[in-house]
């Protein structure tokens, strides 16, 4: 199977699953986990290869290259949902618990959002207090985060341990990550 160029894959990941989340499918679940999990292996590699350039090196790549390095963050968020989804399949309050989230989380917003859970770990406190600072579309973007932690804490889902999980299996040092994409 070829790997899908771009971010192709993140959006047909997220077709699937808002389709999931739209019908209960749990083939959806399955294809969605199934895209990103190829793409993941591949999106690590290109991590990996970005961290062992010299600096001058890094500063040289093109646009789509820089922004290119950002797609594993967002393939880690999506395998957050999925993680999230499974966690309240069946509750009671499952409706109530995704109806906090905005409806079709932006890639803008996702390509700031997913780092701040997902390699910085910041914590709940910490998200309210920047957006209690922020005014306009960054507050926004914090209430976005907010939301999506709260989740995560209602779901009973540690929002690092997929990333520990990718980076683990991926010989990817989530520290040069980071550093990296921030």
């Amino acid at each position: 199977m070829v790997a899908y160029d771009g971010l192709q894959s993140y959006y047909m990941a997220g077709d699937y699953l808002s389709l999931y989340d739209a019908t209960g499918n749990s083939e959806d679940l399955a294809r969605a986990e199934a895209i990103i999990d190829r793409e993941i292996p591949r999106l690590s590699q290109l991590v990996n290869y970005a961290v062992s350039l010299e600096p001058s090196q890094r500063n040289a790549l093109g646009r789509s290259e820089t922004y290119a390095l950002q797609y594993l963050g967002l393939m880690t968020g999506l395998k957050n949902s999925i993680a999230i989804f499974r966690a309240i399949e069946g509750r009671p309050d499952r409706e109530e618990l995704l109806s906090k989230l905005p409806a079709g989380l932006s890639i803008s917003y996702a390509q700031n959002v997913y780092p701040m859970l997902y390699l910085d770990g910041y914590e709940l406190d910490e998200l309210i207090q920047a957006r209690d600072r922020s005014r306009g579309q960054t507050k926004e973007m914090f209430n976005v985060a907010v939301s999506l932690l709260e989740l995560h804490n209602a779901a009973g889902v540690d929002p690092l341990l997929t990333t520990k999980a990718i980076a683990d299996s991926n010989g990817v040092d989530i520290n040069a990550w980071r550093n990296l994409v921030n």
